[in-house]
């Protein structure tokens, strides 16, 4: 027994007739993935423009893009020295050095303690000074020893004169 084959002609749709696109069930492509076709350079490119339109120009560029500074070494520190010694608010932040004496206290004793806001302020701004202290006179030992880089050997004389 011979069994047919069935061949199946390929009749054109109307769609392959007339050009159309098959839908597919993919997603389109994301947009940065489409190939675009390449941007021809502008012509006038290199011509000459006048002095008002580079003037325009160039200010609109100011305008948007800033430039950093660049300062002589040493002159950013000297004025930050005196925006610091000119206020009188704290340096360094509250959460930090509360959870720093919130550690020390817990290395003394096992209990939990709970602190007036009133105390802590107190307890910062008198190790604020504390510190501030310690590095004025490492300062002068630093002038003292003809130098302009602190260095540690200069906190560790100060504490030691101190007896800290």
């Amino acid at each position: 027994m011979r069994e047919k084959q069935v061949i199946k002609s390929k009749v054109p749709s109307k769609s392959s007739i007339l050009g159309a696109k098959k839908l597919s069930s993919k997603k389109p492509l994301h947009p940065a993935l489409i190939e675009k076709p390449p941007v021809a350079a502008k012509s006038n490119q290199f011509k000459r423009k006048s002095n008002t339109k580079r003037l325009t120009q160039s200010l609109a560029e100011d305008s948007t893009l800033k430039k950093a500074r660049h300062y002589r070494p040493g002159t950013k520190a000297l004025r930050e020295i005196r925006k610091y010694q000119r206020g009188t608010d704290l340096l360094l932040n509250r959460a930090p050095f509360q959870r720093v004496v919130r550690e020390v206290l817990s290395g003394l004793t096992p209990e939990v303690f709970r602190f007036q806001s009133s105390a802590l302020e107190c307890l910062q701004t008198a190790a604020e000074a504390f510190v501030i202290q310690v590095f004025e006179d490492s300062v002068l030992a630093m002038i003292h020893a003809k130098r302009i880089t602190l260095m540690v050997r200069d906190i560790q004389f100060i504490r030691r004169l101190r007896g800290i």
